[in-house]
């Protein structure tokens, strides 16, 4: 099977926070990442269904205050994991910590920026 992802995913693991519609906060963390979405698992009950619009939270280093959020679109759910896609990234140094945190992390940081340049996805807010 074809794999039709833009982007390349990273497996990468990063704590987050999930804010669902009501409101409500759930913890999880980040299963794999890329520039287009990422696959989350969460550790309390929630009620995501595809096409919902949440906020999540990359929690890099909380304690300095450095987080990453971004508005995303549930693709999916099963019964702790939810696929999302980014929509939109809040600011230009949250964009910048998150490409860079990305570049960083692959093995081939050229073909991501590539990838990146072709297929841009992320809205700044």
């Amino acid at each position: 099977m074809e794999d039709k992802r833009k982007h390349t995913r990273l497996p990468l693991k990063f704590n987050i926070q999930v804010k669902t519609a009501d409101g409500r906060i759930v913890d999880g963390y980040t299963k794999n990442i890329s520039f287009g979405g990422t696959c989350i698992v969460l550790q309390g009950k929630t009620d995501l269904k595809s096409g919902q619009e949440i906020t999540i939270t990359l929690l890099l280093q909380p304690e300095r205050g450095l987080s990453i959020n971004f508005n995303c679109q549930v693709i999916h759910t099963s019964k702790k994991n939810a696929g999302l896609k980014f929509l939109s990234i809040e600011g230009l140094e949250s964009y910048e910590h998150f490409k860079n945190l990305m570049v960083y992390n692959h093995k081939q940081p050229d073909h991501l920026l590539q990838e990146l340049a072709a297929h841009p996805g992320l809205i700044i807010e």
